[in-house]
């Protein structure tokens, strides 16, 4: 087995989010994460303001995301909502339309396809 990984494949984003996110946003983009990305996410990791809650620490690795943990206070006097993907292979258009999700609606559905994903704000 000849197994390369490409460096030039790895790609890392950084995302500011300008309005708060729902908790049912972040659990249907983790959901999505793990099952569309699955191990081309290398890393996930971000301060995320969760409408009512505050900001909220998303760490994961491939598809192991850890318990979203609530912070007492922001670590600065920016309160936008900030994430870092690390990526091996993943388009930056579906990854940059996925953060869509995190602003579902309690009740609603993650899309069910990257090509619903793209074709839902068209």
């Amino acid at each position: 087995h000849n197994h390369h990984h490409h460096a030039e494949d790895i790609q890392s984003y950084s995302f500011r989010i300008e309005k708060p996110i729902t908790w049912a946003g972040l659990a249907g983009w983790i959901d999505f994460s793990k099952e569309f990305f699955g191990n081309k996410m290398l890393r996930a990791k971000g301060i995320l303001d969760v409408a009512g809650t505050g900001p909220v620490v998303l760490q994961g690795v491939q598809t192991v995301f850890a318990p979203s943990q609530r912070l007492g206070t922001w670590p600065d006097a920016d309160h936008l909502s900030r994430l870092v993907c690390i990526v091996q292979g993943v388009d930056a258009a579906i990854l940059r339309q996925s953060l869509t999700i995190l602003h579902a609606e309690p009740g609603t559905h993650r899309p069910a396809s990257i090509a619903d994903l793209m074709n839902a704000h068209h």
